[in-house]
This record gives C-alpha cells, structure tokens and sequence, in this order.
C-alpha cells in the first residue's frame, strides 16, 4: 500500500478538514495509516478478544458479552485485511508491511502464536456463529460474521481419514477410552472447517460410530479396517442416521402405512431452507389427510395421540416442515 506524502495530503484535505473528515479519508482509503499505526489498532482488538476468550479459549457464556465478541471479530477481520494490503518492505533499516510467505510475523507482531490465532479465526469463530444462531433460533449462515484469515486454512483431510479409521477400529476392537480420545479429536479437527455442513457430517458419522450405529448389519467392512479416504464412510453413515430419523418421524406421527422413508425423504430433497414448498403436488395434503386417519391407534408419541384431527394435521405440517428444514440447513 501506498501512503501519500504531508505535501500530498495536505493538498488533498486543506486546512479546514476536521478530525471526522480524516477518518473518513482514512476508511475511504484516500489518506492510508501508517502500517505501525494499524498494527497498533488491531492489537488493541485482540487485546480485548483475548480478555473475554480467557486468552483464545472459550466462546463467553453471556449473551451481551457475545454480541461484544462478535463486534469485536468483526473490527478484527477488517483490520487483518488492511494489514494485509502493505506490502512488505524495508524502511530505515526496518522492515514494514505483511509477507504472505511469512505469515507467522504478523500474528507474532498481534501478540499472539500461531495456536491462538488458529482458535481465533477457526475454531471460535465457527463456535460462536453456532451458538448466537442457537440462541436466535436462525441458521447459522444467517450470522452475519466474517472471517478474514491472517493464514491461509489448510484442511488435512488424510488427517481425517486416518482418525475415521482408527475410531471404526477402535470401536470394534472395544477400546472405549481410546474410541473416545479419537472421537474427541475429529470433534476439535472440524471446529476449523468452513464448510460447517460437511463439518456437521463428520460429527454425525462419528457419533453413529461410536454408538453402534454404522456400520449397520450387512455392511461389507474388513477387520482392522483400513481407509483410502473418508468420503464414502462419512456418506454411508449420514445415510443411516438419515434413514433412522425418517423412520422414527414416521412411528411418532403414526404414518409408517402412510408413507415409505424414500417416499418422505424424496419429498423432502427439493425444499429449500425456510420455504413453504412441500405441497405444490399435494402430496404433503394427501400424507395429513391419510395419517388422521390413523394417528390416535398408531403414533408413538402419546401427545400426539391426543391431538383434535384438525391440530393433528397442523402439527404434523410443522412437524414435516421443521424435519425438512433440519435436513437442509446449510
């Protein structure tokens, strides 16, 4: 980045210009800071991040002191990207500006080391968005929160190929507390993913592994197992969970005769997070109509049982759409 000289600038802004009118100029980018004067402002952010993380390593509990943290990162990741913008370079004998082969000096010159910066700008940012979504009741990607990275993420997914397998091989062989460690391990490994989707993936199928849940009878895995990938793992085991939470929707709401796991999960694959888009063929009609027949002898759930016919199909609308919305959330 270029910064102009006093001559320049005082031609550009004259002698009238207030101190608002400089920031302005300086957000604008039209008058730059000084590389050591944005360095300062941003170790002043993290400073205050650390405060409330217990130095980088937990998201706070409260909600005000969330929302803090999440203005805060926000004032961080656009610092990170101004920082970014000065080339480096040597200036009376010392060195200025951001090396993107060097990385690790600006994190160093933030005052803080690679791990910290990594849980910063990975693990609790992810963590954060979770729970303000949580606490909002919104999909997470409807937090407005973005991350700009002082070092490029790198996903070693031969990393997680190896843990998925070591986890199938240690469930197997019985070893609980070696089963555990390594659930724990792909737990903090996908706390660093962008991909919050494949990341929940990931979480899912180790969770269907250690329970016992995948693989299922019939499943063609050798013992001790060894991977290529984790891929088709990941995917075989979202299937189950898949196909078990259709069903036991279908044994809750009393509509196992009413309509098949493919049939619901096909009608479910079109919709779209948020949207009233289930019923444009009438099948979703045709599934309330069919299961107020049968719900007070059939359904599992015993409030459900009790339901008037006309609060059962209500409820098994919004039931149907929640189950879709869950199923779909990016």
């Amino acid at each position: 980045m270029q910064t102009k000289t006093s001559a320049e600038l005082k031609d550009r802004i004259g002698p009238g210009t207030t101190d608002p009118d400089k920031q302005k100029l300086v957000e604008t980018g039209v008058l730059a800071n000084s590389f050591k004067a944005e360095l300062a402002n941003t170790r002043a952010i993290v400073s205050e991040i650390a405060g409330i993380t217990e130095q980088f390593t937990a998201v706070p509990a409260s909600e005000g002191m969330q929302e803090r943290m999440a203005e805060l990162m926000r004032d961080y990741s656009r610092a990170v990207s101004r920082l970014k913008q000065y080339n480096r370079e040597t200036a009376n004998g010392e060195e200025d500006g951001f090396s993107y082969d060097n990385p690790e000096q600006l994190i160093e010159a933030l005052g803080m080391t690679v791990e910290e910066e990594s849980m910063l700008s990975n693990s609790l940012y992810n963590e954060l968005k979770e729970k303000m979504a949580e606490r909002k009741q919104i999909p997470v990607y409807q937090i407005e929160l973005a991350m700009t990275h002082v070092k490029d993420v790198q996903v070693n997914y031969d990393y997680l190929t190896e843990l998925v397998e070591n986890l199938l091989n240690y469930v197997h062989d019985g070893e609980e507390e070696k089963a555990q460690e390594t659930r724990e391990k792909i737990y903090d490994f996908t706390k660093s993913m962008d991909d919050r989707a494949y990341a929940k993936e990931i979480n899912n199928a180790a969770d269907a592994i250690v329970k016992g849940h995948y693989p299922a009878a019939g499943t063609e895995l050798t013992y001790p197992v060894k991977l290529s990938k984790s891929d088709d793992i990941i995917k075989a085991a979202n299937e189950v969970i898949l196909g078990d939470k259709i069903f036991n929707f279908r044994l809750q709401w009393g509509i196992v005769d009413v309509v098949s796991n493919e049939e619901l999960q096909a009608l479910i694959a079109g919709h779209t997070y948020g949207r009233n888009d289930l019923d444009s063929e009438g099948k979703l009609g045709k599934i309330k109509r069919a299961g107020a027949k049968e719900y007070e002898a059939k359904a599992q759930d015993k409030t459900i049982r009790a339901l008037k016919k006309v609060e059962y199909r209500n409820q098994l609308d919004l039931a149907i759409y929640k189950l879709a919305d869950s199923m779909v959330e990016p």
